[in-house]
């Protein structure tokens, strides 16, 4: 097996590609109105990890860089949905969608926003994703509530859930 370890890192500390890993640190931020907070995640893996691929970009409301990676028709997971807001936005681009969070009240908001994706009610540990199912995933700010040790095998879940070719859209702020 390829065993993947993921921690947030403060994000004034300088992780260099030959360091050893290092106890996960508790990682927090602080933003006042109009400033901007960051995150840093170290992904380290035993093996080379291939077929995954990433787009690292700040994330802009309104920004569109993960949709216009997907073909149309494309099958998307919002994992995390909240209340459908980024749903509602994939819906107008002519995606197949599914949602999934893991508050009621958000699901059933995100559900009047977005009525013709499938949206389920789950907590992110007790969802089964089908193996290669999704061209693609949209996880925005959502994994931000799980603790490290629960976000490394979210992310691992995540990758085995998205086709070859597949993208994963996360953001972590």
């Amino acid at each position: 097996g390829n065993a993947i370890r993921v921690w947030p890192v403060d994000p004034l500390v300088k992780v260099f590609r030959d360091a050893k890993p290092v106890r996960p640190q508790k990682a927090h931020m602080d933003a006042a109105r109009g400033e901007y907070a960051s995150f840093q995640v170290v992904v380290r893996a035993d093996k080379p990890v291939s077929g995954l691929r990433a787009a690292v970009t700040p994330f802009v409301k309104g920004d569109d860089s993960f949709a216009a990676r997907l073909p149309r028709g494309a099958r998307v997971l919002d994992y995390g949905c909240g209340i459908g807001t980024d749903l509602a936005h994939l819906a107008r681009r002519g995606f197949w969608l599914e949602g999934l969070d893991g508050t009621y009240a958000f699901v059933r908001e995100a559900r009047r926003r977005a009525p013709a994706a499938a949206i389920r009610h789950a907590r992110f540990e007790e969802a089964a994703l089908g193996l290669g199912a999704y061209d693609g995933i949209w996880c925005n700010a959502a994994l931000i509530h799980v603790p490290p040790e629960t976000l490394k095998l979210e992310i691992v879940k995540l990758k085995a859930a998205l086709k070859a070719g597949g993208w994963l859209g996360l953001t972590l702020a």
